[in-house]
């Protein structure tokens, strides 16, 4: 219970500023992610500057971490000793971060 009227000026504060939140512009979109087959996800349309492409179970622990080299656009990555399951491959560039669902069967 409390001990006073909490009416009027400072119980809670709003912090506004004129400026607008927003992203940064992520040239990110033309980055593709597929099976090659039940063993291999393709990261397509890395952009040119050193990536970093690491891959995560739905619970958040960190399986496989990986980059490429200045002049590949295209990784392969292997999944050998995964189990079936729903997985999140998250690709990371000095523009921005992209990740997306994969689902192993």
């Amino acid at each position: 219970m409390l001990s006073e009227k909490l009416f009027g000026i400072g119980r809670c504060y709003q912090h506004t500023s004129r400026s607008c939140l927003s992203i940064k512009d992520v040239v990110l979109q033309n980055i593709s992610f597929y099976k090659t087959n039940n063993v291999t996800i393709r990261i397509a349309g890395l952009p040119e500057e050193c990536t970093s492409v690491k891959l995560y179970r739905l619970l958040g622990k960190q399986i496989i971490q990986s980059s490429s080299s200045n002049s590949k656009r295209v990784l392969d990555i292997s999944l050998l000793k995964l189990v079936q399951g729903i997985y999140i491959v998250e690709v990371e560039t000095t523009k921005g971060k992209i990740s997306k669902k994969i689902v192993l069967e």
